[in-house]
């Protein structure tokens, strides 16, 4: 895992703190969105069309994937002022990948300032929750439902989940890391 640190890791101006209650409220919008597609109410977006399951698989999935992009790449910076990613190392031989598979986290913590604790603490909620939700809609779907069209559904969700959930795991046990080091010193 690389950890990365520097003046240059951020930029926070006085606009971007105070847009952050419009980020959190979006934050928590899409994750509460991408859960509910999963249930009836998806189901009532998705009702006009002649077939509603495919529909509602799209806009579950669609909601989530864009909820997963959104964590990751703008209110995990903005909110926690942490980001995560993976680099992946591939080798080529005569025009084949040979060495596929060797991945390496990235991991960037700001130290420029701190975020106030209630906006921390809806993130954290938020990032557990919804992995949860996801959960319980896998046992859901191969329990109840036994259909492997929902089953799909809900892993690929949950996977999306728990990939950001991961990841800033691995920020947030970087920046405490650091935060030991520092007070030792």
């Amino acid at each position: 895992m690389d950890t990365r640190t520097g003046p240059d890791t951020y930029q926070y101006t006085p606009t971007v703190q105070m847009n952050n209650k419009a980020i959190l409220l979006t934050h928590v919008a899409l994750n509460a969105a991408s859960v509910l597609s999963f249930t009836p109410i998806g189901w009532l977006f998705t009702f006009a069309l002649h077939d509603y399951k495919v529909g509602q698989f799209v806009l579950c999935l669609f909601l989530s994937l864009v909820n997963f992009w959104f964590v990751k790449n703008v209110s995990g910076r903005l909110l926690v002022r942490m980001r995560w990613w993976l680099e992946s190392e591939c080798t080529f031989n005569g025009g084949l990948a040979s060495d596929i598979g060797s991945k390496r986290w990235i991991v960037e913590v700001s130290d420029e300032t701190t975020p106030d604790a209630y906006t921390e603490k809806v993130f954290w909620w938020s990032l557990y929750l919804q992995p949860g939700a996801w959960t319980v809609f896998v046992i859901y779907a191969v329990v109840l439902k036994f259909s492997f069209f929902w089953t799909l559904c809900a892993s690929l969700s949950l996977g999306l989940g728990m990939l950001n959930l991961i990841g800033y795991g691995k920020c947030d046990r970087s920046k405490e890391r650091r935060r030991a080091v520092g007070l030792s010193i």
